[in-house]
């Protein structure tokens, strides 16, 4: 961990948080398919409890690649900041007061800050934020609804340094204050730099959510080995001819690696019920509702004719509709999959899985 820097950052927020927003989810929009992985991402940051009860501690797991120049890796500094429950409005930009509070004691304290409420570092991929006795009897009951207190966290990662910078944006929920930077200074754009939150409910009635479980990531119906130990048993697949240039072109004239090549089947495979009962969903005609469960498909490599597909309907239920076609790329090699399974409850599973292509 970087200390000194650490230090001076939280005193820093300490003051900004006060009188900026912070962000919203960020999701750049770029000219690649958001399947294709070719710089900093973060596809998910997992809860092991996506719904809390008072007094328990959830940790979160981010799942990250920086793949801008994977024969240089870069270490990716990450930023974890948590500690607000229950703001006003239950909006994100009401955690700025508890937050600024909470880092600005460093100042008079000298002091680490309570636990689950900052963390920096190189690889600082997981984090731990306790959750109050009292998340939920803290606010009187609503007038309809469930009674729920809730917890966020947010996050950045940054393929350089993080540091401080003025308030940008305007508006309730405008810039974020800190940005990423090289080592001359430089500040870095959305392919070195991601930020986002999360949010942890917890429910009087104790109700639970477990994470979507995912059996297998498949390829043209077999299951993608999981032992990473030996490469040399991933499967092999045939480099599709098309150029990345190629794949960019568009109108009638442009060449479509998915028919002039042969494209393979990537299924995410899971269990029928994978979808739990929604307590606060019914049907008009009172049956009960499940969660939605969605799957997001992401590669370094090659192209998919879908990113997302529908597993699960919160009416119909399983729907087997998960499979996506994926052509490889040109020139051969290890391509990474990964996949991350949704529920509309703010439940998620990331798996990562190895094809090698050959010329």
């Amino acid at each position: 961990m970087k200390k000194a820097f650490t230090l001076r950052m939280v005193l820093f927020l300490g003051a900004v948080l006060l009188c900026a927003p912070l962000f919203g989810p960020s999701c750049a929009a770029g000219f690649d398919p958001p399947g294709k992985v070719n710089k900093l991402r973060i596809f998910s940051v997992e809860a092991d409890k996506p719904y809390a009860q008072p007094g328990e501690t959830v940790t979160f797991k981010m799942n990250l690649i920086d793949a801008l120049d994977p024969a240089n890796a870069r270490p990716v500094e990450i930023v974890w900041l948590g500690g607000c429950f229950d703001p006003e409005g239950d909006q994100y930009f009401g955690c700025y007061p508890s937050l600024a509070k909470s880092l600005s004691s460093l100042q008079s304290s000298g002091g680490p800050p309570p636990p689950g409420t900052f963390a920096a570092g190189i690889g600082l991929d997981t984090f731990q934020l306790p959750i109050p006795s009292d998340i939920v009897t803290r606010r009187p009951p609503p007038a309809a609804g469930p009674y729920a207190g809730e917890a966020f966290v947010f996050f950045v990662a940054c393929a350089g340094n993080v540091k401080p910078i003025p308030p940008e944006g305007t508006g309730v929920a405008g810039g974020f204050p800190l940005g990423c930077f090289d080592d001359t200074g430089k500040r870095l754009g959305p392919d070195s730099f991601v930020s986002g939150y999360t949010e942890i409910y917890s429910f009087a009635d104790h109700r639970t959510n477990a994470n979507p479980a995912i059996d297998s990531l498949d390829l043209d119906g077999t299951p993608i080995p999981d032992d990473t130990s030996d490469l040399t048993l991933t499967p092999h697949v045939k480099a599709c001819s098309v150029t990345e240039d190629q794949r960019k072109l568009t109108g009638c004239s442009a060449p479509d690696p998915f028919s002039e090549c042969k494209a393979y089947k990537i299924k995410v495979h899971v269990e029928k019920d994978v979808a739990e009962i929604d307590p606060d969903g019914l049907t008009p005609d009172n049956k009960p509702l499940h969660e939605t469960v969605w799957a997001s498909y992401f590669s370094d490599g090659g192209d998919f004719d879908f990113d997302t597909k529908l597993v699960s309907d919160a009416t119909t239920g399983y729907t087997d509709t998960q499979e996506v076609n994926w052509a490889p790329p040109p020139d051969p090699g290890l391509v990474t999959f990964w996949v991350v399974l949704r529920d509309s409850r703010g439940g998620s599973t990331t798996l990562k899985r190895f094809v090698t292509v050959d010329k």
